[in-house]
């Protein structure tokens, strides 16, 4: 990830590589939170906080951000899961 992204242009490049949608719920909850906190520590260490609170304010927390970006990717090719 390039290092002189804006928050979106970070964000987008994000969730193309790293969120998917899968139909298994436990699964979905555990990748949900594992993505969370995976965009916390990168977004923080780019110097997104700011935008970071933003998310939180507006989702609830970054996981149920992800959650939302989940609902909406399409389905991935490394889930057996229908």
């Amino acid at each position: 990830m390039d290092e002189d992204q804006d928050f979106e242009e970070f964000l987008r490049e994000w969730a193309k590589e790293r969120i998917w949608r899968t139909h298994d719920v436990l699964l979905q909850d555990l990748m949900a939170e594992a993505r969370a906190l995976e965009l916390i520590q990168l977004a923080m260490a780019r110097g997104f906080r700011d935008d970071l609170m933003e998310i939180q304010r507006e989702y609830g927390s970054v996981q149920a951000y992800v959650k939302h970006l989940m609902s909406q990717a399409a389905p991935s090719r490394k889930s057996t899961s229908t």
